[in-house]
């Protein structure tokens, strides 16, 4: 990106004739300005590709949690069918705190699920955090070297 501003910098400067300091420092501006441009076309990018790759994250954790789900919904019919089939009182109550057990944590997965469905989770916030800063950061233009030019 930054070697086509210079290229259009030197077209630039190659088709015009020789001219003032003015005219060296407007053609600077312009190729600083043509890089700006490039960069900010990739920087688009990589800030789209960031932030896909953010929602696919929260996206693939969502499909675990459902699964999870599904799991712990199955393991909950079958600790009913057992309390519900049990011919003893122990037999019963071993049931009934399995089942507790499986809708404990049937609940905690809902919890986890609505969580991530909002997009409440830290790491997911603190990646987009990121992403909008790196994204939306001024530009910081650093001077390497000062050039003295002579044209003759």
């Amino acid at each position: 990106p930054i070697r086509s501003a210079r290229a259009k910098s030197r077209a630039h400067l190659q088709h015009s004739p020789a001219q003032g300091e003015g005219d060296v420092g407007d053609a600077v501006e312009q190729a600083v300005f043509f890089a700006q441009a490039a960069i900010d076309a990739d920087e688009h990018h990589r800030f789209e590709r960031a932030t896909i790759q953010g929602e696919r994250f929260v996206e693939d954790r969502l499909l675990v949690l459902r699964k999870r789900k599904a799991a712990l919904g199955e393991r909950f019919d079958l600790a009913t069918q057992r309390r519900d089939g049990a011919t003893g009182s122990e037999a019963r109550e071993d049931a009934e705190r399995a089942r507790t057990t499986v809708q404990a944590q049937l609940d905690g997965v809902a919890a986890e699920y609505e969580r991530l469905a909002r997009r409440d989770d830290p790491r997911f916030q603190q990646h987009q955090a990121h992403i909008q800063q790196r994204r939306y950061a001024p530009p910081r233009l650093e001077t390497l070297f000062d050039l003295d030019l002579v044209i003759e």
